[in-house]
């Protein structure tokens, strides 16, 4: 009856483009509300967020397993389940244990915990205590490449360090972005014999990120790999406390030195190098309470069909933990994190469907469900050091996090993707989905150090991280003010729900779109290679 009607009213040719569209449009569905799907399981209340080793996050990991089986993929995690099992070391800061105080000339000045400062976890022992004389040492940066030292003719022995945060806008970009990590930093110092750090916040990083938000994230505990005798990873005993200064303070603490706060920040963006004693001493304190947590990764394998590519694995990731219960915002406790990034999840098990349903990639693809990525990209550094198949086998890492649908977006932006020849593949693959490759849109905030596809860059492994761009497909919709009021209102905290406005139909758009990159990966005749004086590829790569 409705056939007859369309062929009555536009002939028969109409009614077929009509029916054509109708069946594309059904076609398309299966992806579009297997997201929906995905994402209304994984943000509801029921997993509390989904925090690491937490029960919402166990449960979660149960059902992204069962979607791996059902979309065709076998287990590849530990005795032959779907699970790569993880141990923690968990770490909770304690507010009322924690001192900081600058004694100068004859006066004595104690800051108010979460007011004036913050202090990082403590990791060996539940109490750790350090007075010292203060050294401002510019960002803490060694950059040889770049003839950069904020250390030159710098003796911090026994000293507590006071570094910028970030790293010196002069630098080129992937060097910045590198010396940015606090790892790197406090590797450095440590090396130095800094016995401390003082952080002071530059007014970019204060911007990005306010105060308020940063007190609300050291409510949460933190995390760090343990070894095989249980002590933790990736920590610097020889820096016994570490806090960060609110600006107020920090104007006060450097206060004293040969230049105020706004000269040392308009000098530090010049790139020059300055260190300088600060007078006076101070006694810095923190305390933390541990216990031991586990957690897994969730590994789903695809074999390739070609007899010998198919040793070499592509590793597409999305995390699946988000911060869990944290402190009421307008009366709501639980952070689900539906964008971030139950959404990346859903479009990495749909990805895993669409390349199970054929023709079967060349190279095999492993798909991981991370775990710990909110403490530190932590279940991605466990799986980059300990891969499942022989290390050198790893070919490339494709990663999805926090992906927007506020509205259709006519690129994509490609984090990576000038580091090795997967941006070739991602930019052949954006035209034929009609998706240019759109700009950073926010370079300051290193972005490519900062996700889950940083352990396996690592570990010398080509990589890159995937989002839809700002560029609206309605021209009339502002993306890059609506993802900009994400990250002011929404990100890391209870609002990024399931009330939020999402595009299905863009999210189904680019499931595909990464799906079809993940398949240009696999079937090139060449695996990944850095670009030639690449900085990753040369600090790295084997």
């Amino acid at each position: 009856m409705v056939k007859a009607f369309f062929q009555a009213r536009i002939g028969r040719a109409g009614a077929l483009a009509i029916w054509l569209s109708v069946l594309v449009s059904i076609r398309a569905e299966p992806v579009a509300d297997g997201v929906r799907a995905h994402i209304e399981f994984l943000a509801d209340d029921l997993l509390a967020g989904r925090a690491t080793g937490s029960p919402g996050f166990a449960l979660a990991a149960n059902y992204v397993a069962a979607q791996f089986r059902a979309a065709g993929l076998e287990p590849a995690g530990d005795r032959g389940g779907w699970q790569q099992a993880i141990q923690f070391l968990e770490a909770t800061r304690v507010p009322e244990g924690a001192v900081a105080r600058l004694e100068r000339g004859g006066v004595t000045e104690t800051l108010k915990y979460g007011e004036d400062y913050v202090a990082d976890p403590v990791w060996f022992g539940e109490k750790a205590e350090v007075t010292a004389p203060l050294l401002f040492v510019g960002y803490g940066v060694h950059a040889p490449d770049s003839g950069y030292d904020d250390f030159a003719g710098v003796d911090l022995t026994g000293k507590i360090a006071v570094v910028l945060s970030g790293a010196p806008p002069t630098l080129p970009h992937d060097e910045r972005a590198y010396y940015t990590k606090t790892t790197v930093k406090y590797a450095e110092l440590a090396r130095c014999h800094a016995v401390g750090v003082v952080t002071v916040l530059t007014p970019e990083d204060d911007a990005r990120v306010p105060w308020a938000i940063r007190i609300n994230g050291t409510r949460f505990s933190a995390m760090r790999l343990v070894d095989e005798t249980s002590r933790p990873l990736d920590v610097f005993p020889e820096l016994k406390v570490g806090i960060t200064l609110q600006r107020e303070a920090a104007a006060r603490w450097l206060g004293g030195g040969p230049r105020p706060l706004a000269e040392i920040f308009a000098a530090a963006k010049l790139g020059k190098p300055q260190a300088f004693a600060l007078p006076g001493t101070a006694t810095l304190v923190a305390q933390s309470t541990f216990r031991r947590v586990a957690s897994a990764n969730v590994l789903g394998r695809l074999a390739g069909s070609d007899p010998k590519l198919r040793e070499e694995v592509v590793v597409v990731t999305a995390h699946l933990d988000h911060i869990g219960i944290g402190p009421a915002i307008n009366g709501d406790n639980i952070y689900n994190g539906r964008y971030d990034n139950a959404t990346g999840t859903a479009i990495l098990i749909e990805a895993a469907r669409l390349l199970a349903g054929g023709p079967r990639p060349r190279r095999t693809v492993l798909f991981a469900a991370l775990t710990g990525e909110e403490k530190g990209l932590l279940g991605g550094v466990h799986l980059a050091r300990h891969p499942v198949v022989p290390r050198e086998k790893v070919a490339a890492n494709v990663n999805v996090d926090m992906p927007m649908f506020l509205g259709a977006a006519r690129d994509v932006i490609a984090w990576g993707a000038e580091h090795s020849t997967l941006g070739k593949v991602v930019e052949r693959v954006g035209r034929a989905h009609g998706l240019a490759l759109g700009p950073d849109p926010a370079p300051e905030e290193v972005i490519f150090v900062r996700s889950d596809q940083y352990p396996f860059v690592e570990a010398g492994v080509p990589a890159i991280y995937l989002d839809p761009g700002e560029t609206p497909v309605d021209p009339a919709m502002k993306l890059h003010e609506l993802n900009a009021e994400f990250r002011r209102l929404h990100y890391h905290r209870p609002s990024d729900d399931l009330s939020l406005p999402f595009d299905h139909a863009a999210a189904a758009h680019f499931t595909r779109f990464i799906a079809d990159v993940v398949r240009g990966v696999t079937d090139e005749p060449q695996r990944p290679q850095w670009n030639k004086g690449d900085f990753f590829g040369a600090r790295f790569a084997p």
